[in-house]
């Protein structure tokens, strides 16, 4: 009787055990291929991206039920990895700086009303920052993240101090027009390759005029007159070639103008690179604009000049301007065999400027 009862509870026993083995593994099973429905699905793909106007975002597939998503990025720098705070957004995308050298994210999907429980963090996405090198190409890409506008021409960019001066010309609103940007950093800058990797504090807009097509750089270096630090080089030897120009008007009248120009400047076996903005006024307005003003710039009587900005290049600020002299004499010999081909007078001067190195 003893042995049937110990069989009785061993039975017994063994059934639990398996009983308890089968919920596990029917719980493993569901867990894996029937996913609770109270849960939002997890983000699986994450991508990055660059806009047109030189933003960076990350991206990410929309999970449905969601609609919003938790982000947390990290960067990492100097040896260390950096987290930043959590924060929501309402779309599947996100901007980003390229201020380290490398970015992380994860991703949750979320929902606001509570119906569904938050997903699991996404598996994290680095992002591994290539440092921006000097180009001309670069050197479009930095500017054109300074504003929301078109961008259509890089003047020249110049270091001043824990700033960058640039001028440059953008399309608003089918308004054409020269600007005059001042792009700070607090902590400091050492090049225009530093700049282009660092997160700049903000980028104030000082002045923009109305673009006008005279290569009047040109006219005024025929004059062989300046004033200012141009002419000081004038008198200590140097000789000059533009490399890059444009001109804008300083008001509604046809008298006053502004020349923004990059300047090579030699004496023997010396090479110095300038950035300059010149005042050019002359003494009558004229009708006939281009051809009256450019001759006027050439003649020293019939026009004045104020020296507004004068810099000489140094680092990579001459690297950029050595990429922007080799476009500039490509266009200029472009230019000089279309001449030749389409006008009689192969002594007249092109006097249009497309909006191009």
């Amino acid at each position: 009787m003893k042995g049937k009862f110990l069989k009785v509870v061993s039975g017994i026993v063994l059934a639990v055990v398996v009983a308890v083995v089968g919920v596990f593994a029917y719980s493993s099973v569901k867990n894996n291929f029937f996913p609770s429905a109270d849960q939002l699905q997890p983000v699986t793909t994450i991508t990055r991206s660059v806009s047109d106007d030189g933003q960076y975002y990350f991206s990410w597939n929309e999970v449905e039920g969601a609609d919003r998503y938790g982000v947390i990025i990290s960067k990492y720098d100097d040896g260390e990895w950096q987290q930043g705070s959590p924060y929501v957004v309402n779309e599947n995308e996100c901007g980003y700086s390229v201020d380290a050298e490398k970015i992380a994210i994860k991703v949750q999907a979320q929902d606001s009303t509570g119906e569904k429980a938050n997903s699991e963090w996404s598996k994290e996405y680095v992002h591994e920052i290539n440092q921006q090198q000097i180009s001309y190409d670069s050197a479009n890409l930095f500017v054109s993240s300074m504003l929301p506008y078109k961008l259509l021409k890089v003047v020249n960019i110049s270091i001043d101090g824990n700033a960058v001066r640039t001028n440059a010309i953008f399309q608003r609103n089918n308004k054409v027009e020269m600007y005059e940007l001042y792009t700070y950093y607090e902590n400091g800058i050492t090049s225009l390759e530093d700049c282009m990797n660092k997160k700049a504090d903000y980028t104030a807009i000082k002045n923009h005029y109305e673009v006008v097509s005279y290569n009047s750089a040109d006219y005024l270096l025929q004059s062989n007159s300046f004033v200012g630090q141009m002419e000081e080089y004038r008198q200590q030897g140097y000789t000059f070639e533009v490399i890059s120009q444009h001109v804008a008007k300083v008001d509604e009248r046809n008298k006053a103008f502004f020349v923004y120009a990059t300047y090579k400047l030699t004496k023997g076996d010396e090479v110095k690179y300038i950035n300059n903005k010149m005042t050019v006024a002359v003494n009558e307005e004229s009708p006939n604009e281009i051809e009256n003003y450019t001759k006027k710039v050439a003649n020293t009587e019939d026009r004045l000049l104020r020296e507004e900005f004068c810099h000489e290049l140094e680092g990579d600020e001459i690297t950029l301007a050595q990429e922007m002299e080799k476009l500039y004499q490509q266009k200029e010999t472009t230019q000089n065999q279309t001449t030749q081909k389409t006008s009689t007078n192969s002594g007249n001067y092109n006097q249009g400027e497309e909006f191009c190195l």
